[in-house]
């Protein structure tokens, strides 16, 4: 018996669209998304999925939203906008699936997902490339460009949206911790592809902390410029912002440990992560030589080498390290809050760097 394999390789391209506002009666960009799918019904028939955690923080948009619709005879709601919750409770909501399936096999329908990572990608998983993606967060923004595989409870479905439309506006609604949180995702992509995005979030570091606008626009215009011109992870990731700025400065340190990584570059971001105001506190609960926790490993700021043996005399050092570089930030800045403080360091115009000093 012969047989033959065939190998099938199918593109997809789709538009990521940056914004204010999005739904402001000024703005056109949706209108003109929705009216470039090509053919079908008239007017276009529309189902908006709406982050319960977003609303809580805009009480008007469900209002906002209707109101847009109306305005442009062209578009119609199919239904009101459907409230979901949000973060991983959201998909154990087995009725909404049903009802977005529903929708979709009775009208000609395109899907708004307006939320966060765990909306959209449930929103994903059930309307596949129906979908436009309107993502409210930092790190949904940038991780929206690229994800196209999308799960729940097992399943998974390869599913590019039609379109990623990324609304700064919702960005304002964020906590501090959620801000902080895409600012390290940004880092973490920074590290490992391109040192003057490095420097450029390291120069912006007191407007990003101070949750100036346009330097969050810009860092996260390049983040999803990366993942388009390299794309990596192609799935929604939820991860906690502090953890992941804590795993970062573990990479960090066990690769100076190692001889890769120069010392000033440790201290370079060190620095920065304490900048933007993380903690950097390990968990008791770290196991050595865990995989990944330390792989791939820094040879330099925007350069990596692959670590397939961990060292886990090296790995203690780190975690030791990075615990005493916390403890030191945070005895700084309980020291600055004081009065005698603040004289000596406008007199000195220094501070003591708090991270490592050099071997």
């Amino acid at each position: 018996m012969k047989t033959l394999k065939q190998t099938v390789a199918v593109p997809y391209r789709y538009q990521v669209h940056f914004t204010e506002d999005l739904f402001s009666s000024a703005n056109s960009l949706l209108e003109a998304v929705i009216a470039a799918r090509g053919t079908g019904p008239d007017p276009r028939n529309v189902l908006c999925v709406l982050d319960g955690g977003l609303l809580a923080a805009t009480p008007g948009l469900v209002f906002k939203i209707e109101t847009y619709f109306h305005n442009r005879p062209a578009l119609r709601l199919v239904a009101p906008p459907i409230v979901v919750t949000g973060r991983e409770q959201v998909k154990d909501t087995a009725e909404f699936l049903h009802f977005v399936e529903a929708a979709i096999l009775r009208h000609d329908i395109c899907v708004i997902a307006i939320g966060g990572a765990a909306v959209l990608q449930m929103a994903s998983y059930a309307s596949a490339s129906r979908i436009i993606r309107v993502p409210t967060t930092v790190r949904s923004q940038i991780d929206s460009a690229v994800a196209i595989t999308n799960g729940i409870d097992g399943r998974g479905v390869v599913a590019p949206p039609y379109a990623v439309l990324n609304d700064s506006a919702f960005l304002r609604t964020l906590s501090d911790a959620h801000w902080r949180a895409g600012i390290v995702e940004a880092l973490r992509l920074a590290l490992v592809r391109d040192e003057a995005f490095f420097a450029s979030i390291e120069s912006a570091a007191p407007a990003l902390g101070a949750r100036r606008m346009e330097p969050m626009r810009q860092l996260i215009y390049r983040c999803v410029e990366l993942h388009i011109a390299q794309p990596g992870n192609s799935e929604f990731a939820l991860r906690d912002g502090e953890a992941v700025a804590t795993g970062i400065a573990l990479d960090s340190t066990y690769s100076w440990l190692a001889g890769l990584l120069p010392h000033r570059q440790l201290q370079r971001i060190l620095r920065l992560l304490l900048a933007l105001g993380f903690t950097l506190d390990v968990p008791a609960s770290v196991t050595l030589g865990r995989s990944g926790i330390v792989t791939p490993l820094l040879a330099d700021i925007g350069s990596v080498v692959e670590a397939h043996v961990i060292q886990e005399d090296l790995l203690a050092a780190s975690i030791r390290t990075v615990r005493q570089t916390a403890a030191f930030a945070t005895s700084l800045r309980i020291q600055e809050k004081t009065p005698a403080y603040r004289r000596r360091a406008e007199a000195t115009q220094s501070c003591p760097p708090a991270c490592p000093t050099s071997r």
